[in-house]
């Protein structure tokens, strides 16, 4: 079926630049955004690495804060 799921992810830890996320949807064909979790929720541009069919990873390029921003996956 061509149902879409939807998950999301709070990540930032003020340390890491790189995030796996497990969204366990069995396909490569997802749309993610990533916006802030604060102010004005703007657009984040990222780099991501589909790492198989139920993993990500996330690369921000620069540490984040804490939980200050928001992953969304649609697949």
């Amino acid at each position: 079926s061509n149902i879409a799921l939807k998950k999301v992810f709070v990540i930032g830890d003020g340390i890491n630049t790189q995030y796996n996320i497990q969204h366990n949807f069995n396909t490569r064909d997802l749309f993610i955004t990533m916006r802030e979790n604060f102010g004005d929720y703007q657009k984040v541009e990222f780099y991501c690495l589909f790492q198989d069919e139920n993993r990500v990873l996330i690369d921000t390029g620069d540490p984040i804060g804490v939980d200050s921003h928001v992953i969304v996956l649609v697949g």
